[in-house]
């Protein structure tokens, strides 16, 4: 878990967890709570994994000062490709530049105001080609709910949870790419699939240590490793 620290975002709480049901986010919350128990974060980012959003959504958007959830728009865009593979389209999007155009379209969507993303959608759906609409199908399902007679139906993910506008227009962050690249250096330190559980608890007491240094550097002004720049 990452926190944003004076133009920072610095590694806090290492949770190794056995699995990502609901059950199990919601015990790491109830930790979280009994060791900072003044613990009420402005707003959580995260990525589209319903049950995480369920477990740290229904813990902190009804409190006094409740969160805000938000997705990140890049595994908003790598949701989407992966489903313009799974409907054989990616050979369309490398040999065909107006339908790689067209598909970069749906995740631009999310910088639109949440009140004119379903106008925005069915533009795009009237002026795109059939061979689209299956991906255009999948996008109205899961982000924005199907139109029916009495309006759309919910969808998985809320407009309001991907959408990038305010954000953009606050200069807040879009993603939580700092987060994944320092996955990629603890994955570097540990340098194996599979290593033995101290040689894992060791190289994180290295990295608590490495990140305590970073702490210090930014209480006082210095520059820090470019891997936790916001």
């Amino acid at each position: 878990m990452h926190v944003a620290y004076r133009n920072a975002v610095i590694p806090v709480v290492f949770a190794v967890l056995p699995n990502k049901n609901q059950q199990t986010y919601q015990r790491l919350i109830n930790e979280l709570a009994e060791l900072c128990p003044l613990w009420n974060p402005k707003s959580i980012m995260m990525d589209f994994e319903r049950t995480a959003i369920n477990a740290f959504g229904g813990s902190f958007t009804t409190t006094t000062n409740p969160s805000t959830m938000l997705g990140c728009f890049f595994h908003l865009q790598n949701n989407i490709q992966r489903k313009v593979q799974e409907l054989g389209l990616k050979t369309n999007c490398e040999q065909d530049p107006v339908f790689a155009h067209n598909v970069s379209k749906i995740a631009a969507l999310a910088f639109l105001q949440p009140a004119d993303v379903s106008q925005g959608f069915a533009d795009l759906h009237n002026s795109s080609p059939p061979m689209l609409h299956p991906l255009l199908d999948y996008f109205e399902d899961t982000y924005i709910g199907r139109q029916r007679s009495q309006g759309r139906c919910k969808p998985m993910f809320s407009v309001e949870f991907w959408n990038m506008h305010q954000r953009t227009t606050d200069l807040s962050m879009c993603t939580n790419n700092s987060a994944e690249t320092w996955h990629r250096r603890l994955n570097s330190i540990i340098q194996c699939q599979h290593p033995t559980r101290w040689a894992f608890i060791e190289s994180l007491q290295n990295e608590e240590h490495f990140i305590h240094c970073q702490l210090i550097k930014l209480n006082s002004g210095q520059k820090v490793e470019s891997i936790f720049k916001l």
